[in-house]
Parts: C-alpha cells; structure tokens; sequence
C-alpha cells in the first residue's frame, strides 16, 4: 500500500536505520597471527543502561566501522565463533572528538562447545532523541489490523478524538509529516485519510514538541512524524495484508526490488468501510419573546471506499550522489444516508412546527503527489546537499440530496421541497526545497536551506431549493466560488555545537508571504502579505550516566485556510449555518518546553513540563439572532496561553510485561476581552494514558490500551468527559513471515460525547453516539529475503534521530 502524501524517494528509504549523530567507532580485527578475522560481530552498547545501539559485520580485511552514533560513552564487544571475545569501555564520543579508533584488536583462539543458541531481541517501546520521543508501534496488535487513527490511540503524548481530529497537549494545531515532510492535505481531508489509512504500514511515530527553524513552521505545537515500513534487500521481496471486521475490510500489498544502483517500490492496496452516527441537540433561542427552543434529532449511516497506489525508484549515481523520484495517489469516495428531525417548540414545550429533512450525501477526496530529488552525501548528517522538487494535487468534492416531508413515519407524505447541494475545492501546490548540511571545523556544524511554494486553492459551491418538490425552477439558486492564492519563499540557518556535556542547537527562519483570497461571485479581494522570522534554541545536556535534560524554544504558525476564510458558504440547514472570516489573521505561538528523563533498570521515566502563548488565536465564536439561526464562524481573540506538564513512563521490553503510560495535567487562559469577556477565562483539563503489553507466549502478544479525559471548560461551554479502549492481540506464525492480529475498539462501549453551549442568546446541549465497538482480523505475509540495513538516510528535512535502541537478552 502507498502514501500518496509521501514525497519522492521516501519510501525507499524510511525505515532503515538512520544515524543518529556524528559519532562514529571504527577497527580492524585479527587473530593471533595477525590474520584478518572476516564477520565478526560488533556491538556497540551505551554505558549509561548497557542498551546496544548499533551492530556491524567485520568485512573480509577484518576491518568495521560503525557510524551514525550520538555523542555519549559506549562500550564495544567484539566476538566471533571459535574465538574468546574482547569488550572494550569507557569510549566517549565528543564533539571535539566524535570519532574513535580501536586501532587492532586481537581476538585469541578459545575451544567452544555449543549445543545451542537462542537469540531473541525486543526493541525499546520509546526512544527519547535529543529533539523527539520516538514510539516503536510496528508490533503494537493495533498496527497490523487497526488504521493510522488506532495506532495514534496508543501513543502517550498524542490524543485523537471522537472525531478522529489529532492533537498534542490539548492544542489541535498540529503538523501530521509522513516520512519527514509535511502533508499536503489539511483539515477533514487529513483526518479521512487517517481513519482509512491501513496502520500495518507505520514502523513508528514520533513526537516533536519543539521543531527547529530547519522544519516548516507550520503546526502551532509541533510535529507528528509518521515513519512508514519501506526496507529493501538485494532481489525481490514484499508483503500481503488482508483485513476484515464488522466496520469494514480490505487488503494491500507491497513489492520491493533491489539491485545494484537500483531499488524500486510499488505498492497498492483498497478498503472498504462502515459508520454510524446519531445525534440530539436542543437549542433555547434566548434572542426569541417568548423564548423559543429546537429539538433536533439525526442520523448518518455512511459506507466509504478507500483506493491507494504509488511507484518510486532510487537510483544510486556514485558512491555519493543519488537520484530519487515517485509517483503516488490516493482517493477515499463514500455515500453517507441522513435524517434529521426538527422541532420548533413554544415556551410550554408544545410543537410550533415538526419536519424532517432526509436524503443521500456523497463524498470524494483524491490526492496526485510526485516529486523528483538528487542527494549528495559526503559524510551523513556532516556533508550534506540535498534539492527536492514536489507537485501535489488534491480535491474534496461533496454532492448532497436532502428532501423536507412533514414527517419521518409518514413515507406517503409529499415532500415539501428538496433542496440539492454541491461543493468542489481543488488545491495545487508546487514547491523548490533545498538544504545543505556543513561542517565548520571539528565541533561546529552549519545547516541551511531554502524552500519556496506556490499554492492555489479553488472551491465552487452551488445551492438549489426547490419549492414544492415538484417545481421546474428552483425558489433558492445560491452559488460561491473562490480562489485562494498563497505565495511563500523561506530561508534557514541553523548552528549545532557541544561544549562537553552540553550541546547548543540555535536556528533562525525568515519567512516572506504573500496571500489573495478571491470571492469570485462578487469580484471581492482580500489581500494580506506578510513577514515573519521564526527563531529556535535548543540546550540539552548529560547530567549523569541514564540522566538527560532538553531546553527548547521555537515559534511556530498556523496560517487560515480556505476554509476558516470564505463567508460565502451556501447552507442545506436553514437553521445551522457555518461562514468564514476573510479577515484572519495569522497566528503565532510562543513555546518553551523542558523534558527531563531518567533511565533505569526497569525503564525510561520522564518529566515534561511546557509553557505556551499564541497571540492573535482565532476560535469558534457561535451567534444565535432572534430567528433561531445559528452562525458558527472563526474571530481573532486576543491570545491564548497554556502551561502544564506531562509525565510518560515506559517498561523496557524483554519481560513478559512491558508498555507506557503518561499523565498530562495543564492550564488554559484565553483573554478574548478585544471582542466579548464572555469568550474570555480559564480552566484546568488533564487525561490519562495507559497502554500495558504482555507476552503470554513466545508467538503471542497481548496490548490494552485505556485513555481516559474528564468533562472540559470551553468557550462558551463544557465537553463532556470520555473514555477510549481497546485489545489487541498479535499471533506470529512461521517464524516472522507470517501473523495474525485481532483487535477490539471500544470494547466496553464506553465512547460517547456531549457537548454544551451557552451566551446570551442561546442554551445548547448536543449528544453523539458512535459506531465505536468495532473488531477487525487481518493475516499479513511477507516473502523475500530478511532485509538488511543499508546507509541510505532519510531526508534533510528530518533531523539527526539515535536509532532506536535494541536491548538484547
């Protein structure tokens, strides 16, 4: 299966090991004689919590040399069958000096018996990177029958809603990047996409707080990296996945081809799926005298289809330079059946007017991505250049039937009008992104890049109602159009050093942009250009052998998009409507984060307190008139401001139990006071994350995951508290080749949610209850050799990474 957000050449290389510094340790091994001794092993281990980071193969001169090491202290054992090992300690790597020779190690001939030999190896269920926490989801029972959404579940620091919306620390403005570059889609396109995505394609996710000036700023709290599985091995080899359930099934499958200079991939796969939905909202008009209220009940069934496919080949020119390009699509269509029910009530709670509204609703997203890049590496994460171009194309089209009777239960009612609407939005961007790593003597590295895009978005809507159903020509013809131009060109730099202990990270983006957005029907322009500069620091530093402190700040924002821009939005609901503000601004936040870690004997520990400000933030604001006319639309509020703290913890794998779990406890402050203080005030929200392991044999793994958030304050009202869950359970047959997952969502059906408003003119309480207990079986097999680590490295636009650790028991 393909990612049609990933860019060109990612795939092939995203899931090999990537180094994670400029460290590297180097040798030559020999037998007594002086004799070259040919594939021994070599295993780099950190002395802090005697972790193996690293692995190689002596090569037939009996020399190794292992690279992409984080500076720290290490310790090397050397070994070979019929010879006694050597272990050698106490190895630092520095800045001044990030790389270490062995000189020659002698290997003496010892006599050994053996019966038998057991390896197993589990990787550490959380890395924390000098810029990022890494989460290893890959055998998580969720990743192999679930989706991209059920995997994001059961990350700690990561909450996705009822709705499949994603955020971070409370906050939704996040920047979702596949393979190291950021998505193209935005919005409810992303979250479809989410929920359709097959999860048996993430090898891992990371979680990155505080992004440096060499990230796109975009994406108010950070970044969520999805790393997608992508090794290859000299020849052919691939995988086939097929998955089934009550919400739906499908199947993909994934080919792999290396030789030489050459690796490709290709992959396709399809899906289909099912969701239910019903909801309840009554509404007091306050505006109203006397005060009136809406009873309003609905439903939506909908059956979606979910289609992928991408190509991509590598071409090694030199030992340095490489050429990459890819092709890669998606498109995700789906029928949706509505009712909704109305009642206009009186003041005593008698029916002033009752109907319904009911029809089929239909949907389609689509994304085109190619890209085509050259690669230049002298020396990985030192001496760098690489220059990338990407065009990507994508569209959301609606097209709604909705017919108005007196009555639900009276089917032989004749309708009272039928009202037809359709929406199409269209987005093309094209973007020029180079960056060059250096370094500038033996402690200092300069990073710097350039990336401009041009994108264009375009929507047509068009609203017809037709009065008595029957009627020629329609009483109500609304249309919209509008075409939203963004034009932007950045520059970065970026300077990396260590002083001992400490390492020094300080960065700085210049950004300039320039934006149109159009209301063709009416020949109304808003203009706004822009400049912003977005500065970065981040400080970490060793405190002892297992103890790390991290101090980051970097500013970051989130631009308005068509969506939150266009006022011209036609309407089906006489009485919910939705309407942009041309006038948003930008908005910018502030952040400061601290992240202190401890690892022991049993696991990792750590403490992530964080202050944040976004000036200019733009919010939901309701309005009711005295018609009963809802009006949801977007204001600039004066700022927003939220401080608090996470606490994660992990257990090291090798146990029967293993997992993590986190406590997120903050504060949020809004000051709305330049429009109402009504909009304005404060609340303390917290949640909880578990999501324990347990190996009940050799072959099967078992994983809960339990995430709990009380009732919240909003502006202008309260959500309710609620509860997610799920089991999972991973059976491998075959040795590795081979598995089968069964996974259960909400298995208690626990997940529901409520919703509350109010101001002056309204009282509102709205319920939704889901299709949320699902279970899905899938059966994945793989053939082809073992793939093997190779050098390749991901792209500039993701920084140095340690490789995730494997403890080996």
């Amino acid at each position: 299966l393909v990612l049609a957000c990933v860019p060109a050449g990612l795939r092939a290389q995203a899931a090999a090991p990537t180094p994670a510094g400029p460290g590297s340790i180097l040798g030559l091994v020999v037998d007594d004689g002086g004799r070259p001794v040919a594939a021994a092993t070599v295993v780099v281990r950190r002395e802090a919590d005697s972790v193996a980071v690293a692995d190689a193969v002596t090569s037939a001169s009996g020399r190794f040399r292992v690279t992409g090491l984080a500076l720290g202290r290490y310790a090397v054992r050397i070994a070979h069958l019929g010879y006694a090992p050597q272990t050698r300690t106490g190895i630092t790597l520095t800045q001044a000096a990030p790389s270490a020779d062995l000189g020659v190690v002698r290997l003496a001939v010892a006599a050994v018996a053996v019966e038998g030999i057991e390896v197993s190896a589990e990787q550490a269920a959380v890395v924390l990177a000098p810029d990022r926490n890494i989460y290893q989801t890959k055998d998580m029972p969720a990743a192999s029958a679930g989706t991209a959404v059920d995997v994001l579940r059961n990350v700690p620091e990561v909450d996705v809603d009822v709705n499949g919306k994603v955020s971070l620390r409370g906050n939704g403005s996040v920047a979702i990047h596949i393979n190291g570059r950021p998505s193209p889609l935005k919005g409810d396109a992303l979250t479809n996409f989410l929920q359709q995505f097959p999860a048996s394609r993430i090898e891992r996710v990371e979680v990155i707080p505080n992004p440096s000036a060499k990230f796109d700023p975009e994406g108010m709290v950070g970044i969520v990296n999805i790393v997608l599985k992508n090794n290859a091995d000299l020849g052919l080899s691939g995988s086939l996945t097929a998955r089934g359930g009550n919400a739906g099934g499908g199947g993909n499958g994934r080919l792999a081809y290396q030789r030489g200079a050459l690796t490709l991939f290709a992959g396709g796969g399809s899906s289909a799926s099912r969701s239910r939905q019903s909801g309840h909202d009554f509404r007091q008009n306050l505006l109203a005298s006397p005060v009136t209220s809406l009873d309003q009940s609905s439903r939506r069934n909908g059956d979606s289809r979910f289609y992928s496919g991408d190509l991509s080949a590598e071409l090694r020119l030199s030992k340095e330079a490489t050429l990459y390009s890819a092709f890669n699509g998606f498109r995700s269509e789906g029928d949706m059946d509505v009712l909704t029910s109305y009642a206009l009530l009186d003041p005593q709670q008698v029916a002033l007017e009752q109907y319904v509204r009911r029809g089929p609703s239909g949907y389609t997203y689509d994304v085109l991505d190619a890209s085509l890049g050259f690669r230049r590496v002298v020396k990985p994460q030192q001496d760098e250049l690489t220059i990338e171009v990407r065009a990507n194309r994508n569209g959301e089209g609606t097209d709604d039937r909705m017919t108005k009777a007196p009555s639900a239960a009276d089917t032989d009612a004749p309708e009272g009008e039928v009202t037809l609407g359709d929406v199409d939005t269209r987005t093309r961007e094209v973007s020029l992104q180079a960056d060059y790593t250096h370094p500038l003597g033996a402690s200092l590295r300069l990073d710097a890049g350039y990336k401009g895009a041009l994108r264009r978005s375009t929507g047509d809507s068009r609203l017809e109602v037709f009065a008595p159903a029957g009627a020629v020509a329609p009483a109500q013809d609304a249309r919209s159009a509008f075409t939203h131009d963004e034009r932007f060109h950045s520059a970065y730099l970026l300077l990396q050093r260590g002083f001992g202990k400490l390492g020094v990270q300080a960065g700085v983006r210049a950004e300039r942009a320039a934006t149109t957005f159009e209301l063709r029907r009416t020949g109304e322009a808003f203009d706004n250009d822009y400049t912003s500069v977005f500065p970065s620091v981040n400080l970490s530093y060793d405190l002892a052998p297992g103890r790390q402190a991290r101090l980051a700040y970097s500013k970051r924002i989130e631009r308005p998009t068509s969506f939150y821009l266009n006022p011209d939005v036609p309407s089906t609901d006489p009485l919910n409507r939705m309407a942009g503000n041309p006038y948003l601004k930008p908005k910018y936040t502030h952040s400061v984060t601290l992240d202190l870690s401890w690892t022991l004997a049993a696991g990792t520990l750590r403490l992530s307190p964080y202050w944040r400000r976004t000036v200019d933030n733009w919010d939901w604001v309701k309005l009711v008139d005295s018609a009963g006319v809802s009006t949801m639309t977007f204001r600039n509020l004066a700022s927003l401001e939220a401080y608090g703290a996470t606490i994660t913890g992990s257990l090291r794998p090798g146990g029967r139990l293993s997992g993590f779990g986190s406590l997120a406890v903050y504060r949020q402050v809004r000051d709305a006071s330049n429009i109402s203080t009504q909009f304005s005030g404060s609340a303390l929200h917290w949640s909880a994350t578990l999501t324990p392991m347990f190996k009940a044999t050799s072959s099967l793994d078992l994983q809960g995951m339990l995430r709990y958030s009380p009732a919240q304050d909003l502006p202008q009202g309260k959500i309710s508290a609620w509860v997610m869950s799920s089991i999972g359970a991973k059976q491998r047959i075959s040795g590795n080749r081979a598995w089968v997952n069964l996974y259960l969502n909400d298995p208690f059906g626990l997940m529901r949610f409520e919703f509350t408003t109010r101001d002056a003119t309204h009282v509102q309480t709205s319920r939704s209850t889901f299709m949320s207990r699902t279970v899905s079986l899938s059966f994945t097999y793989s053939f082809g050799r073992a793939p093997q680590p190779t050098a390749r490295r991901q792209p500039t636009e993701q920084p140095e990474q340690p490789q995730p650790a494997v403890p080996i028991h």
